[in-house]
């Protein structure tokens, strides 16, 4: 396992960013939860985790779940971690044409409604070229908040807080 790690600090919020490449070599056997639990406890939540893991989920697009797939998602529950990959493609077989997920971004749950993911749509000709897009949302508060805010519920347009909910949760 290769991995980088990083923490930084925006508008006073700390993050802890590691990058991670499990190659296909490496295969359950020989890499265990315990070794990404490890590398995760070294710096404190929240915690964004991306790479290529060359595992397969169908909880993050792939068509299957293999045996790092599972430990991946044994971590996840186990850790408050979630997925943030929407199930877009983000490897291309050069020899089939056949499509999967093998990047994953992950993040700690506190940042899950902060961060939005997507997948760049062409590969340009590599097997693996795709942007990952983050929008961090650690905007500081203006001052011109309103520390108590109030609502009139009765003037809420319902169908479409519903219909926007439902996209956003998708």
């Amino acid at each position: 396992m290769q991995a980088v790690a990083v923490r930084a600090t925006c508008f006073k919020s700390k993050l802890s960013l590691f990058v991670v490449y499990l190659p296909p070599s490496l295969n359950s056997l020989k890499w265990r939860k315990a070794d990404i639990e490890d590398l995760v406890s070294r710096l404190p939540p929240p915690v964004l985790l991306l790479g290529d893991f060359d595992a397969h989920s169908t909880s993050w697009g792939c068509s299957n779940t293999d045996s790092k797939g599972k430990v991946i998602e044994d971590f996840l529950l186990q850790n408050n971690l979630s997925v943030l990959n929407n199930g877009s493609s983000t490897y291309l077989h050069p020899g089939t044409g056949s499509t999967s997920a093998v990047d994953i971004s992950i993040c700690h749950l506190s940042l899950f409604l902060d961060l939005s993911w997507s997948a760049h749509e062409d590969f340009c000709g590599s097997d693996q070229p795709t942007t990952f897009l983050f929008s961090f949302n650690l905007a500081p508060p203006s001052p011109a908040c309103n520390a108590n805010p109030s609502w009139k519920l009765s003037k809420a347009t319902w169908v479409t807080f519903s219909q926007k909910a439902d996209s956003c949760l998708v």
